[in-house]
């Protein structure tokens, strides 16, 4: 026999269910990750020799405040609605900030090592970030 509560656990909800709840809520994030995500949610720059990106989920998690209170805001006539909008926008200038500081350090790194890059590899960097810049600005 243990402490009331304990096997079916004290919220009415079973102990081993209340477990597995936890662990789905966690989520491990890269540490090459962490400088850029922690940078971008306080307003700062991402240092300068960092190659992470910041995930969607810390993103949301860090903004859901504004997501709390949408309801709110649309049930008084507010702009409620335009808020996941606005988080969407929000996180797509995440991502190109992101993508423009890793090939800022990419050309860097290219002049300072005497571009180690096949000419094919860079090329298809160069695709690459030509296309995510197109992209966000269609």
């Amino acid at each position: 026999a243990g402490a009331p509560g304990v096997e079916t656990g004290a919220n009415g909800g079973n102990a081993n269910e209340n477990a597995r709840n936890v662990d789905f809520e966690f989520e491990v994030m890269p540490q090459i990750n962490f400088a850029p995500t922690l940078s971008l949610i306080l307003g700062l720059p991402i240092p300068f020799g960092n190659l992470g990106a910041v995930p969607r989920r810390f993103w949301d998690v860090a903004n859901a405040g504004e997501m709390f209170l949408e309801p709110f805001r649309a049930s008084a006539g507010g702009e409620g609605t335009r808020t996941r909008q606005r988080q969407e926008e929000q996180y797509a200038k995440v991502l190109e900030v992101t993508a423009a500081q890793v090939w800022r350090y990419l050309q860097q790194y290219a002049l300072a090592a005497g571009n180690p890059f096949t000419a094919a590899d860079w090329l298809a960097l160069t695709d690459m970030y030509a296309a995510a810049r197109s992209a966000e600005l269609a």
